[in-house]
């Protein structure tokens, strides 16, 4: 999946969720090295998607310091 693919899919399931809830079907994941870090939370899945405005589809995050994005 392309990164402005998971960003309109992310975006679109956004739409379904309450803020700050553990979501199941996504993941945070370590930019630098690909690794899924955890389960994502909502507030994070929207501030993937912010990014991605921003940083060309990306979705790069900072979580406790490290460089992370939103897929599922």
């Amino acid at each position: 999946m392309t990164n402005q693919e998971n960003w309109v899919a992310n975006r679109n399931r956004l739409s379904r969720l309450t803020e700050g809830r553990y979501l199941t079907e996504a993941d945070l994941i370590d930019y630098s090295t690909g690794d899924i870090v955890r389960k994502a939370t909502a507030d994070e899945l929207r501030a993937s998607i912010d990014a991605a405005k921003v940083d060309g589809g990306a979705g790069v995050i900072d979580v406790d310091g490290r460089s992370c994005y939103v897929s599922e």
